[in-house]
């Protein structure tokens, strides 16, 4: 049996971008909790948009049941001056329900060129209740404030019944973040709030090595982490090199610069880098065109280099360049072998 992943291939001596293995992720609805009226049981539905929470999570934003009311009561108490009248006392109360919000409790940040993609929504919707009786009058617009970590989200209008909330920037602590909103001068419960985004990018010690053609083709699989060691899946990505490739063997020739690509969104099962130096038409260049000659691996593995190259890995964008970066290393390619040297991930802690 085979199994199949989106891979990035680096060949030295082709220097072209393999094609990339796609399977459509097949994710399904997330459930959202909504409150009902105040004084009933809450109501679970299903919302088909995409989902905000991060995988490994429960897939349930649980908003809590009827909020609690705020109470304002007086009481009067009179005594008759004359000894044939008894005291009587009168009271009134004030009931008013705190207003509410349904929505995520999470959005994604993907960087600032990053693509909104399924199951990664970098902008979420909240939506305001006034729970106003049916005597009462509301008019007032509701308006929303957030506490904690601030800076990692943004609104997009503001008073508004309902408001667009956007990642900016990483959440490192779960719910760091509290929103709240407010109608007629009532406040409702604080809303916890996080913003997860893609963090590590991390790669297998041990290499797979196979000849191919005359050369050979190293095999590398990765694994994406958030910020709270959940993995990740199905995020477009690519990756970039420098200009040039860096020699490390004395009149080399005939070693291409690898090409950079990106993978799209929606795959299933993990990341792979494919590194590989030889002809590609089963011809003979990398013993009679290439200085040093590529070989098939050895036993054990030269320790010959031949060159390398300095590479950027980023998540949330298939476009070369652009997204979040999670990882820098160097692709080392020897004469028989290719291997990741110098990993750094994550790259912004």
């Amino acid at each position: 049996m085979w199994t199949r992943w989106p891979e990035l291939k680096s060949w030295a001596i082709i220097g072209t971008l393999g094609p990339a293995r796609l399977v459509q992720r097949n994710r399904s609805a997330p459930r959202l909790f909504i409150p009902a009226t105040p004084g009933s049981v809450t109501e679970e539905i299903t919302d088909s948009s995409p989902m905000a929470l991060r995988p490994g999570y429960s897939g349930t934003t649980l908003r809590p049941p009827a909020e609690p009311a705020y109470g304002l009561s007086n009481s009067h108490v009179a005594w008759s001056q004359c000894s044939d009248y008894y005291p009587y006392s009168t009271s009134d109360s004030l009931t008013v329900n705190k207003p509410t919000m349904t929505g995520y409790d999470a959005v994604w940040f993907l960087g600032a060129t990053g693509q909104s993609q399924s199951g990664y929504a970098n902008i979420t919707y909240e939506t305001a209740h006034t729970n106003c009786g049916a005597s009462d009058t509301c008019t007032d617009t509701p308006s929303w404030t957030a506490t904690g970590n601030t800076s990692e989200i943004s609104f997009l209008c503001n008073p508004c019944a309902v408001q667009t909330v956007g990642g900016v920037a990483r959440s490192n602590t779960f719910h760091d973040i509290q929103l709240v909103v407010s109608i007629g001068g009532f406040s409702s419960d604080p809303l916890p709030f996080t913003v997860y985004a893609p963090y590590e990018l991390t790669c297998c010690n041990m290499t797979s090595n196979s000849a191919f053609f005359d050369g050979f083709e190293t095999t590398v699989t990765l694994t994406l982490y958030d910020r709270f060691n959940d993995p990740l899946v199905g995020l477009a990505y690519n990756e970039s090199f420098t200009a040039t490739l860096i020699p490390d063997y004395a009149g080399l020739s005939g070693w291409g610069q690898p090409t950079a690509g990106g993978v799209a969104g929606g795959w299933v099962g993990s990341m792979g880098d494919k590194m590989g130096a030889f002809d590609g038409t089963g011809g003979s260049r990398c013993t009679t065109v290439a200085n040093p000659h590529c070989t098939h691996p050895q036993s054990p593995l030269s320790t010959t280099m031949a060159m390398h190259n300095n590479q950027s890995w980023q998540v949330g964008n298939s476009i070369v360049g652009y997204g979040l970066q999670v990882r820098t290393d160097t692709q080392q390619f020897y004469v028989d072998h290719a291997l990741y040297t110098y990993p750094v991930s994550p790259t912004q802690p």
